[in-house]
């Protein structure tokens, strides 16, 4: 591991976190990353391997790249991946700052005063803060308005006269208020807790207040409050007056920022600056980003290095003991294998390799040239089959059925399909038909497959979580032995014959980083412990899987399509979950997996895996530099892509990620509290902590049997694999069927199998592997075709100040 190498590949990570956000949402290409196979890494390793080191190696070979060097450089690479793109900057930005923009929009959060339940949120009084309503009535009701000493009776004074009349009338009642009613009254008691004159020092003598409000109250006397300190020192005056009938707030703070209350620092973000302006670095409000940053980029990194201890744990299991064939980092092997006094790597005089290559880039070059001149002549690759739709009129009815009945064709998936066992390439493609058989079959019954990422519940969902904790037993169960001596020797047993030291200590560090995420879920995000070691459980199991099954299948597109929050309150429904975990689950959901695309972990798997086999590495000493670039990566995605969205009006771009991720997650937290209010259950959800999370317990209908069927079918499957050899599916088709990527590139799967088995049936294995340079040319033909449409667009944006035309290689 040079400097060189080293130095080489830092600028290729930060060239990679400064670029994509550019990339991807100001010039709206082909996504700089996309997906587990990002051109930005292996684009420039064909760059690297085919053209700038065999120029080196003809100067002097002491200036080519040696094999352990390229594999250190695409590894950095692949670990600055993990941030600038979808799996975190595409989304949070607009997700922690649109909120407060759509509140006043948004007549269900302002009626249920959602914002209310956010740790560090409004101050204003919400309905499931009010423990006990007949307590808080009968003492403003019979509060005497006229006594100065009484601090009930300075809320009684400031009350309207109808909202008095109100009062009364339900503290005169032997029933509690109705769902429509508890919101008339906290609408009333909201109305004082906006006066600024509130507080009297006469009548607030005798009441006990906590540090922050006597803080306030000092600062008050400067003339220095906000509006929203106002509000928060009036609603501890409230719970201080009325303290058996009310119950405190979450603490913490950084969910939104500026807690979610107005700041011209968000409307900046949403508008940018004016014309004529720029936004440097300097310029940006990072005072105000503080506590949201600390809360979420502390949280993301802590996690980020513990997932990276996690594959470090398992690369030898996978590797050395059930040789997972690692797909992604064959086709390196590929591309930088040596022929014996040659000038370029052995591929580079294959015939065959150019014949696929030209075709591919040829064909994106032109329709990349039609979609600037709309003149010009383009070759399609979507077919359309609807016709069928009518012979299968329940299959039309199912999520995923367009990307079947109408294809489109990617070949970089046709490389891999043909390279990939014949079995995996089958299954992943015939995800998308199980998929659409089993939502006919449902129809036929009478009920539906509901899918998606923000439908709680939902059976589709509940199957594939099922697989996905299926798949993490089975992976346990793999190396179970391997995995135990691990673990005894992190807590300090003799360490065992089989198990690195890099191995033991990646798995201490790995406990320590979730520790200290969830002291910052705990302590600024106001989330109860239990909630919160839920959430990374079903987190970091995300990413073990999505690692297991891109080295295993070579799937370089793949994402669960169900949130961790959506999960949960399957299993405890929205009682056990509470009102204020919801809704800041919902955050963190969106925050750690809202599209692991591009997610770390299997970026860091391919990646030891390059320094392993292709460069001859220690893991354990190549993990150190891995961890710096992922820590390092984050923090300049988050200062760049910050920069440029203050410097880009951001209205009218992006509707998916703009508008509607921050108006979803928030609306589903609006949701629970909506029917838990309509139940009367609203007050009992809130402030639910520790145990009585399982005491309140309460799952959706169905969520479990579907939960354990998805269990069923991925270990049934992987047991029939291992105990039948002619068994022809492979467990990853549970894993992945009924989610976006695997609808978009099934029918490729499909193509790739059906073109692999005639080679091999007609010509034989030898032919197999005379062809398989062909498909390699397809891949890379793809890769660098993404990479030439982004430089052209990035010049002609950078020359005329003009947005150019999108041109997309993979799925957006």
């Amino acid at each position: 591991m040079t400097l060189r190498a080293l130095i080489i590949g830092t600028a290729l990570g930060l060239f990679i976190v400064s670029f994509t956000f550019f990339n991807d949402q100001v010039i709206r290409q082909s996504f700089f990353i996309a997906n587990h196979l990002p051109a930005s890494v292996f684009g420039f390793g064909v760059l690297l391997l085919l053209g700038l080191n065999p120029l080196a190696r003809l100067m002097s070979r002491r200036m080519a790249l040696g094999p352990s060097e390229v594999a250190i450089i695409l590894a950095l690479g692949l670990a600055a991946c993990s941030w600038p793109g979808s799996n975190l900057m595409r989304y949070f930005g607009a997700l922690v700052t649109r909120p407060v923009v759509v509140e006043p929009t948004k007549t269900n959060w302002q009626a249920q005063r959602v914002m209310s339940y956010l740790p560090g949120g409004s101050p204003l009084l919400a309905e499931g803060y009010v423990r006990q309503w007949q307590s808080l009535l009968t003492g403003l009701a019979e509060a005497d308005a006229d006594d100065p000493a009484d601090p009930a009776g300075r809320f009684r004074a400031h009350l309207s006269a109808g909202d008095r009349r109100v009062i009364e009338v339900w503290a005169e009642a032997d029933e509690k208020p109705d769902a429509e009613d508890r919101g008339q009254l906290v609408r009333a008691i909201n109305r004082v807790l906006i006066e600024p004159d509130l507080y009297d020092e006469v009548a607030f003598a005798d009441v006990t207040l906590p540090d922050p409000a006597v803080a306030l109250i000092e600062a008050r006397h400067d003339g220095t409050l906000t509006p929203r300190q106002v509000q928060r020192l009036n609603r501890y005056l409230l719970e201080a007056t009325f303290p058996s009938a009310l119950r405190s707030p979450p603490t913490g703070s950084g969910l939104l920022v500026n807690d979610g209350a107005p700041h011209p620092a968000i409307d900046l973000m949403l508008t940018g600056p004016e014309q004529g302006q720029t936004i440097g670095f300097a310029d940006v409000p990072w005072g105000v980003w503080w506590p949201t940053l600390r809360l979420w980029g502390g949280a993301l990194a802590l996690v980020a290095v513990a997932t990276l201890c996690m594959i470090v744990v398992v690369h030898p299991q996978w590797s050395r003991r059930e040789l997972l064939t690692y797909p992604v980092v064959q086709l390196a092997q590929e591309l930088s294998r040596e022929k014996e006094g040659r000038l370029f790597p052995a591929i580079a005089y294959n015939r065959l390799f150019w014949i696929g290559f030209a075709l591919v880039f040829g064909l994106h070059t032109l329709n990349g040239l039609a979609n600037w001149f709309p003149g010009l002549p383009s070759i399609n690759r979507q077919f359309d089959m609807s016709a069928l739709t009518e012979l299968f009129p329940n299959a039309s009815r199912v999520y995923g059925n367009h990307n079947f009945f109408r294809p489109m064709i990617y070949f970089a998936v046709i490389g891999f399909g043909f390279l990939i066992p014949t079995q995996i390439a089958t299954s992943l493609g015939l995800s998308v038909v199980a998929w659409m058989m089993l939502g006919s079959l449902l129809l036929a019954f009478g009920t539906s497959l509901e899918t998606g990422h923000f439908v709680p519940g939902a059976n589709g969902s509940a199957i594939r979580f099922g697989a996905y904790f299926g798949m993490a037993l089975m992976i346990f169960y793999f190396g179970r032995h391997y995995y135990l001596r691990v673990a005894a020797g992190a807590v300090g047993l003799p360490r065992r014959e089989g198990v690195n030291a890099s191995a033991i200590w990646a798995a201490r560090l790995m406990v320590f980083c979730l520790a200290g995420a969830t002291f910052l879920l705990v302590r600024y995000g106001g989330l109860s412990m239990v909630m919160t070691v839920l959430l990374l459980a079903v987190v970091m199991m995300i990413f073990l899987v999505l690692a297991r099954i891109n080295v295993e299948t070579g799937l370089f597109y793949a994402q669960p399509d169900w949130l961790p929050v959506m999960i949960l309150a399957g299993f405890f429904g929205y009682q056990g979950v509470g009102t204020e975990a919801m809704a800041v689950l919902m955050l963190a959901s969106v925050v750690f997996v809202m599209e692991p695309r591009e997610t770390a972990a299997p970026f860091l798997a391919n990646g030891l895996r390059l320094v392993d086999r292709l460069g001859g590495l220690r893991v354990g000493r190549a993990a150190t530099a891995i961890g710096v670039m992922l820590v390092v990566a984050l923090v300049v995605a988050i200062v760049v892509s910050l920069t440029i969205q203050y410097n880009i009006d951001q209205r009218g771009s992006d509707g998916w990620v703009n508008e509607a991720i921050p108006e979803i997650t928030i609306d589903r937290a609006a949701v629970a509290i909506t029917e838990l209010s309509a139940r009367n259950e609203l007050a009992e959800s809130t402030g639910v902590s520790g145990l009585e999370h399982f005491q309140r317990m309460q799952p959706m209908a169905g969520h479990i049997p579907w939960t354990l069927l998805g269990i069923g079918l991925v270990i049934g499957c992987a047991a029939a694999q291992l105990r039948l050899p002619w068994w022809p599916i492979h467990p990853v088709l549970f894993l992945v069927w009924g989610t976006y990527p695997a609808n978009n590139f099934a029918v490729s799967f499909l193509l790739a199998a059906a073109i692999k088995g005639g080679v091999l049936k007609l010509a034989g294995l030898d032919a197999y592997r005379r062809f398989k340079p062909f498909m390699v040319g397809l891949i890379v033909a793809e890769l660098m075709s993404v990479l030439l449409w982004s430089m052209v667009g990035a010049s002609y944006y950078l020359s005329t100040g003009l947005r150019p035309s999108t041109y997309r290689i993979f799925p957006g």
